[in-house]
């Protein structure tokens, strides 16, 4: 995982400070400490907050009996800036930009009363990034999950679960453009569990980039709570 960590810090960190050089990536001015990707203004200011209730979940937000929690930092702007970023992690490589959201997740998500309310809770925490199949994965050349679970942990302290914990076994087609029951139905059996025992009686933080329908989120917990895990929540940058 460390090294994972070092390879995309490194690369990614070399390739923006060629094209955007202490420039914020959002607004565009110049970086204050001049290493954030994005600027401190930008950071606090420029998105709108995904649940501005702080309630277990989000506005609109229905969540399946395996869901405790669900958490996203920002709302989701079609077209707009946010999404151009996250683009710019799944599609263009940035994932130094994935690792830094998610060190803000790290730091905000106690916003969300359930998952402040785990401080004392008696069972490990644990964060799960969504799993890629590796033949996406080596088109990608990282798991953005993977990169914002890293971020997530630099910040809460929380450990990250070995990329082969739970797989991914299916390739799926990607799921923009389908209905909520054709995603659930794209998802269906995709994921698997390697070792029960990483599961059984934690508390399962699921990281993903953006909270859509949350067919996939949904799927994966499905397939863990047949292991038993103490709970299971949803931490993404954004919700859609």
């Amino acid at each position: 995982m460390r090294v994972l960590n070092d390879i995309v810090s490194e690369a990614v960190t070399g390739f923006r400070n060629m094209l955007f050089p202490g420039v914020c990536l959002s607004c565009g001015e110049p970086s204050i400490e001049g290493m954030e990707l994005l600027c401190p203004f930008c950071q606090d200011n420029r998105f709108d907050a995904a649940n501005p209730f702080n309630t277990d979940a989000c506005p609109g937000v229905i969540l399946p009996s395996t869901i405790r929690f669900q958490y996203a930092m920002w709302k989701y702007d079609k077209g707009g800036v946010l999404q151009r970023l996250l683009h710019n992690i799944k599609y263009n490589g940035l994932g130094r930009l994935g690792f830094e959201l998610g060190t803000l997740i790290g730091g905000r998500m106690a916003d969300c009363p359930a998952i402040s309310g785990l401080e004392h809770a008696k069972s490990e925490l644990v964060l799960m990034p969504v799993p890629l199949h590796p033949r996406r994965k080596r088109m990608r050349g990282f798991n953005q999950a993977e990169v914002i679970a890293l971020g997530v942990s630099q910040t809460s302290g929380i450990p990250v679960l070995n990329d082969n914990i739970v797989i991914r076994t299916r390739y799926t087609n990607t799921q923009t453009g389908f209905s909520l029951l054709d995603r659930g139905r794209n998802l269906k059996g995709a994921f698997e569990v390697t070792d029960t025992e990483e599961i059984s009686g934690k508390t399962i933080l699921i990281v993903d980039d953006v909270f859509t329908t949350g067919a996939t989120t949904f799927a994966l917990a499905e397939t863990i709570q047949a292991y038993s895990p103490d709970e299971i929540g949803v931490l993404t940058i954004a919700h859609a």
